[in-house]
Protein backbone atom coordinates (compact mmCIF):
# COMPACT_ATOMS: atom_id res chain seq x y z
CA UNK A 1 0.00 0.00 0.00
CA UNK A 2 2.91 2.37 0.61
CA UNK A 3 5.37 1.12 -2.01
CA UNK A 4 7.11 3.41 -4.46
CA UNK A 5 5.43 1.86 -7.50
CA UNK A 6 1.97 2.45 -6.04
CA UNK A 7 2.84 6.03 -5.13
CA UNK A 8 4.09 6.65 -8.68
CA UNK A 9 0.97 5.05 -10.18
CA UNK A 10 -1.32 7.19 -8.00
CA UNK A 11 0.51 10.36 -9.04
CA UNK A 12 0.23 9.31 -12.69
CA UNK A 13 -3.53 8.84 -12.26
CA UNK A 14 -3.77 12.31 -10.68
CA UNK A 15 -2.06 13.79 -13.74
CA UNK A 16 -4.26 11.87 -16.16
CA UNK A 17 -1.52 9.51 -17.32
CA UNK A 18 -2.90 6.06 -18.23
CA UNK A 19 -2.04 3.41 -15.67
CA UNK A 20 -2.50 -0.32 -16.26
CA UNK A 21 -2.75 -2.96 -13.54
CA UNK A 22 -3.26 -6.70 -13.31
CA UNK A 23 -6.10 -7.39 -10.87
CA UNK A 24 -5.55 -9.82 -8.05
CA UNK A 25 -7.69 -11.99 -5.82
CA UNK A 26 -9.89 -9.85 -3.59
CA UNK A 27 -9.10 -11.96 -0.54
CA UNK A 28 -5.29 -11.63 -0.76
CA UNK A 29 -3.52 -8.84 1.05
CA UNK A 30 -0.90 -8.72 -1.71
CA UNK A 31 -3.58 -7.72 -4.23
CA UNK A 32 -4.97 -4.74 -2.34
CA UNK A 33 -2.75 -2.13 -4.02
CA UNK A 34 -3.36 -3.20 -7.59
CA UNK A 35 -7.10 -3.62 -7.03
CA UNK A 36 -7.31 -0.14 -5.47
CA UNK A 37 -5.49 1.30 -8.48
CA UNK A 38 -8.13 -0.23 -10.75
CA UNK A 39 -10.88 1.12 -8.53
CA UNK A 40 -9.28 4.55 -8.73
CA UNK A 41 -9.03 4.60 -12.52
CA UNK A 42 -6.26 2.28 -13.72
CA UNK A 43 -7.11 0.12 -16.70
CA UNK A 44 -7.26 -3.60 -15.86
CA UNK A 45 -5.06 -5.93 -17.88
CA UNK A 46 -6.95 -9.22 -17.96
CA UNK A 47 -4.87 -11.11 -20.49
CA UNK A 48 -2.40 -11.00 -23.36
CA UNK A 49 -4.91 -9.30 -25.65
CA UNK A 50 -5.20 -6.33 -23.28
CA UNK A 51 -1.43 -6.05 -23.08
CA UNK A 52 -1.09 -6.20 -26.88
CA UNK A 53 -3.66 -3.42 -27.19
CA UNK A 54 -1.74 -1.26 -24.71
CA UNK A 55 1.50 -1.85 -26.60
CA UNK A 56 -0.19 -0.88 -29.87
CA UNK A 57 -1.35 2.36 -28.26
CA UNK A 58 2.18 3.10 -27.06
CA UNK A 59 3.98 2.10 -30.27
CA UNK A 60 3.57 5.48 -32.04
CA UNK A 61 5.21 7.17 -29.08
CA UNK A 62 8.28 4.96 -29.38
CA UNK A 63 8.42 4.47 -33.16
CA UNK A 64 7.61 0.76 -33.01
CA UNK A 65 5.60 -0.97 -35.75
CA UNK A 66 2.35 -2.74 -34.94
CA UNK A 67 3.27 -5.24 -32.23
CA UNK A 68 0.42 -7.63 -33.08
CA UNK A 69 1.64 -8.36 -36.62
Amino acid sequence: MKGGALITARIALEYGVPVYAVPGDVDRSTSVGTNLLIRDGAFPVLGPEDLAEVLDLLSPLYGVANVRS
